[in-house]
């Protein structure tokens, strides 16, 4: 017997003793079993969403009395005298006849009773019902159901959730500044990247059209190939819409759309994505090349995917992103992927970005990481570690590394967000007659030597420094020999000061590769 009819038939039997009754409870979840089972044939491709695709909002409920909904006390219930045309209630498919007695668990005797259960249903949820139709009790339910529009009602006519939605949007627009919202960068990600999704609680098998789910992403994304910076890191919040779903014997095909990102740690987005592959184990899994997700889960599996199931959605069109700097954390120039197995689990170095902190210790792709920050790679898993590895510009990582060269690990302290120079590291300009150090390098050969900004440089060598040309002082900062040379600066007190200087390796911290948010005002009419 099918869960909604169990539920029918235990409130119709104890209506008349109960003067209300506790909804169906939801099942408990649990992993589908994992005897395999035969790959079914894969349906025709479905044609991709249009990338402006979002998930429609249904008509809602509307304040109004019985008689305006078609509805009349009788006999303990509610007689629908007409079916309701709007409101909740008119996607229950009433007719006209029937005796309402049950909504959202609760039983209806009067008015108050049915407006005290819609107050308590919340819109997004579906909405079911029990009524007595000649004689014998029917089972209801609607489909998605989102509250009507501010302009289709009263303007005080707002749900207890939809104040606790408008106070919390209210309170978050006076905390922002819009002066310093407007100076954030903008970062885009282009259509085609991906992202791995993760259902924590995994993906119910009862999942039905206009149903919203809500995943995590599973891995990093960072923000370009030089893997400085994370655009979207691990346990961002992620929803999607169930945009159709049906069953064709033991397979159940669902087509899925990402509409919505919300960043951890940053702000909330719109979305367009698409499945494009799965990787799990277990019950047979599958997207199709037009990005339906085909399983075939056992008859009592609750879940078509368990939580150790990875979807991995494409972006239909660009993503945009404004936060502040210090939203981007920046890593040691390193990507990763897992290998070994239970306490042998490790970290295996995939890429090495040249000139970063990782390439400036000397990894290559191939060393093997087993701990970051003091944290066991076996325990902290794959995107963990490389959450780990990711932090404030300027940090350092502690990774303990097993070269391949080498199989006695090391602990190793790596820079993060740095891009490693060799030269003296100093930044000169002419002003008139005079070489003027614009800027000094932390932790550079000159930095160490004491040389300050501001200092007037008199000559190189034997080389008055007025007398170098744009080429020759270009050549003297960027040359590449080894060899020491004499540099004498003017002090603030007219003395001159006189330093040995060999060229050196020192970290310049990199920026994110992102543009302000461009402030253009409406156009007035």
């Amino acid at each position: 017997m099918r869960p909604l009819a169990l539920v029918v038939a235990l409130l119709t039997a104890l209506a008349p003793a109960a003067d209300a009754a506790d909804g169906p409870r939801r099942p408990r979840r649990g992993l589908p079993r994992t005897a395999p089972v035969a790959a079914p044939a894969e349906p025709a491709p479905e044609p991709p969403l249009a990338p402006s695709f979002l998930p429609k909002k249904p008509a809602g409920r509307v304040p109004g009395g019985l008689a305006a909904m078609g509805l009349q006390p009788e006999r303990g219930a509610l007689r629908v005298d007409a079916a309701p045309a709007f409101g909740a209630l008119s996607a229950l498919e009433l007719r006209e006849g029937d005796l309402l007695t049950h909504v959202a668990g609760a039983r209806t005797d009067a008015e108050r009773d049915l407006r005290e259960a819609l107050a308590a249903w919340h819109p997004g949820e579906r909405l079911w019902a029990v009524v007595l139709r000649s004689g014998e009790p029917v089972g209801l339910e609607t489909a998605f159901v989102a509250p009507l529009s501010a302009p289709s009602r009263a303007a005080d006519a707002l749900t207890a959730r939809e104040e606790a939605v408008r106070d919390a949007s209210l309170a978050a627009a006076r905390s922002g500044d819009p002066l310093e919202l407007l100076s954030y960068p903008r970062l885009s990600i282009p259509a085609g990247e991906r992202l791995w999704l993760k259902f924590p609680e995994g993906l119910s098998s009862a999942l039905k059209a206009g149903d919203v789910v809500v995943a995590e992403t599973a891995a990093p994304l960072a923000a370009d190939k030089k893997l400085d910076f994370l655009a979207i890191p691990p346990g961002s919040k992620v929803w999607l819409n169930a945009v159709s779903a049906r069953d064709e014997g033991p397979v159940r095909a669902v087509r899925l759309h990402a509409f919505k990102i919300g960043l951890a740690g940053g702000r909330v987005y719109p979305l367009s994505a698409l499945p494009a592959a799965i990787a799990g184990s277990g019950a047979f899994a599958r997207v199709t090349p037009g990005g339906t997700l085909v399983t075939a889960p056992e008859d009592d599996a609750k879940l078509a995917l368990g939580e150790d199931w990875t979807l991995q959605v494409r972006l239909l069109e660009p993503l945009t992103l404004s936060e502040p700097e210090a939203y981007f954390r920046a890593g040691p120039g390193l990507w990763v992927k897992e290998v070994g197995e239970g306490s042998e689990k490790a970290l295996e170095i995939t890429l090495v970005v040249p000139g970063r902190s990782a390439d400036h210790a000397g990894l290559k792709a191939g060393d093997r990481v087993y701990s970051v920050n003091g944290k066991a790679a076996s325990r902290l898993g794959f995107a963990a570690s490389l959450d780990a590895l990711y932090g404030a510009p300027g940090s350092a990582a502690a990774l303990r590394v097993a070269r391949r060269a080498n199989t006695k690990p090391e602990t190793l302290k790596l820079q993060r967000g740095a891009s490693w120079r060799r030269g003296y590291g100093l930044r000169l300009r002419r002003d008139g007659d005079l070489i003027v150090c614009q800027e000094v390098s932390p932790g550079s050969p000159a930095a160490a030597a004491g040389v300050k900004a501001g200092a007037r440089l008199i000559r190189v060598a034997e080389n008055a420094a007025p007398d170098l040309d744009r080429a020759a002082l270009k050549a003297l900062l960027e040359g590449t020999d080894d060899a020491a040379r004499e540099f004498v600066f003017a002090t603030d007190g007219g003395k001159e000061k006189t330093l040995m200087l060999s060229r050196g390796w020192y970290p310049v911290t990199v920026t994110i590769n992102a543009k302000p948010v461009p402030y253009a005002p409406a156009d007035s009419d």
